[in-house]
């Protein structure tokens, strides 16, 4: 691909699984990039230089990191740096931050990134006097649609399976809405499930299909662990080391007919690369699409790697005859947002552009993710199954922490242990995705309740409440280290904190007796 060293281009995105992709392209292809981050845990342009280490290039010379938020007007970006941007002149603006979650509750939250973001980002484009917008989609705007998707659809009058896609839909109306002929130049880009490439990130972050890869990940390591203790628990569901294949005899609701198009990460990179400049059109839309795997084979192929048997798919009524065990309650529950994708998908046509479909191996998937999921580069979260088992759920903020806790998806052996109290205490968590909610203790349950109920406050900011629910710091040592408030009856407090404290140090054993089903 031609140099272009004089080259400047603005991404969003950057530290997201496609986003830093894009980068370490467009760095290699000798752009200067300027990176729009989030400040995250006091870090800026360290996420991004600890994201670009597997890649061997560190961008010095050419990557300038930027403070900013899309969800924020002018993507929350100072004065005086917007003034240095535009001196620069970029060529383009490169959009592909987003949320990635499927969560029903999560729906404000998707629309305040992948909406009100991508109208934030745009807006940027015509006082920077960057003449292209390119714009990362998905083919899932198709939603509910029954028909082979094209290039030229949107408003088809589909439904949507999840709030994601519906916000991807409506980013994309608004961008036909808004162009004309003197405004930047629009390209959409639609691929289907992304995979391949350094698909873990900050936490040992996965999304799509790699979420089935950690939590199969995360039963081997209770397995192995309960056999380890001499315990031996989830024997009593049918779990088992048959040689080094664990054996956990589990249904899961699917298809096995069904399919699913799995497109290469480098298929998309280089379907973006050669479009920017060489825009013609003012709006143009790409399909980025794969090959085609049926849920049976997928399952196969996954578990083999693996190194997981006893997966079968069964049909939603199989539960009504035969309720969920334990272990498969937990599978439904970190999976449960993917479910509509398990019995039908739709179907995409390819991209008239595309020139080539990158052959995908689903093993070769399975050992990168191997590779990557224990490589000692990525050691930001530790291996307690308590952290495990809430990355499976994909729990990355104090609210998803407490609807969880409150649905009972985790940490019931804790509520049950604290059955014998009665309690009301207020947490209220600082930083980006700030929380401020009362939660009631009793019964063997958690419930939100007014604050007016409240006996004391805990009061911290994200990270030092990430450290603690993930077993990373004690939450005894954060209170004595001042990282923790505790406002109001101190008793209770810490009487709360120092019970937390047990329950966090023999959090492996809480969390195979949950799987196991025993009380």
């Amino acid at each position: 691909m031609a140099m272009n060293p004089l080259k400047t281009l603005l991404i969003t995105g950057a530290t997201g699984y496609v986003g830093r992709h894009l980068l370490i392209a467009l760095l290699r292809a000798g752009y200067r990039v300027v990176a729009i981050v989030r400040r995250r845990n006091g870090q800026l342009e360290q996420r991004l230089a600890d994201l670009l280490l597997p890649f061997a290039h560190d961008g010095t010379g050419q990557l300038m990191v930027v403070e900013g938020d899309v969800s924020q007007p002018g993507c929350g970006i100072a004065d005086g740096t917007l003034l240095a941007l535009k001196q620069a002149k970029p060529v383009a603006f490169l959009h592909s931050a987003g949320l990635t979650r499927f969560d029903a509750h999560l729906a404000d939250d998707l629309k305040r990134h992948n909406v009100t973001g991508t109208q934030h980002a745009f807006e940027l484009c015509e006082p920077l006097g960057i003449p292209e917008f390119h714009h990362l989609s998905t083919a899932f705007v198709a939603g509910t649609s029954d028909h082979i998707w094209q290039e030229s659809d949107l408003n088809c009058g589909q439904g949507f399976r999840n709030p994601y896609e519906k916000s991807k839909f409506e980013a994309e109306c608004y961008l036909h809405k808004i162009h004309t002929s003197v405004s930047p130049k629009i390209t959409l880009y639609r691929p289907s499930i992304v995979v391949g490439g350094q698909a873990v990130g900050e936490g040992k972050s996965t999304s799509t299909v790699y979420t089935f890869l950690k939590t199969l990940h995360f039963l081997r390591e209770c397995c192995k662990r309960d056999i380890e203790s001499g315990r031996r628990r989830l024997a009593a569901i049918g779990v088992a080391l048959q040689g080094e294949t664990t054996h956990a005899p589990m249904r899961v609701s699917g298809n096995p007919a069904a399919t699913v198009n799995l497109v290469s990460v480098h298929q998309l990179v280089d379907a973006v690369l050669p479009q920017i400049g060489h825009l013609t059109a003012t709006l143009q839309t790409h399909h980025i699409i794969g090959q085609d795997f049926n849920l049976g084979e997928t399952r196969d192929q996954f578990c083999a790697g693996m190194a997981v048997s006893g997966i079968e798919y069964v049909p939603d009524d199989a539960f009504d005859q035969q309720p969920r065990n334990a272990l498969e309650e937990r599978f439904h529950r970190a999976t449960r947002v993917y479910q509509p994708y398990m019995h039908a998908a739709p179907k995409f046509m390819p991209g008239q552009k595309t020139k080539q479909v990158y052959p995908i191996n689903l093993l070769t998937l399975v050992s990168e993710f191997k590779a990557q999921i224990n490589g000692a580069d990525n050691q930001t979260q530790p291996d307690n199954l308590g952290g495990m088992s809430l990355a499976c759920l994909g729990v990355d903020s104090a609210q998803h922490y407490f609807d969880r806790l409150i649905e009972k998806d985790f940490g019931f052996d804790f509520l049950r242990r604290w059955r014998d109290m009665d309690s009301c205490i207020r947490f209220s968590i600082q930083g980006l995705r700030s929380f401020d909610q009362t939660i009631r203790f009793a019964n063997e349950s958690a419930c939100y309740t007014s604050h007016d109920a409240a006996v004391c406050r805990y009061e911290m900011n994200e990270e030092t409440f990430h450290q603690i629910t993930y077993n990373q710091l004690d939450p005894k040592q954060a209170f004595f280290k001042g990282l923790v408030i505790i406002e109001g009856d101190k008793e209770a407090g810490l009487k709360f904190a120092f019970f937390l404290s047990d329950y966090l140090k023999h959090v492996d054993e809480h969390v195979i007796t949950e799987l196991s089903g025993i009380k």
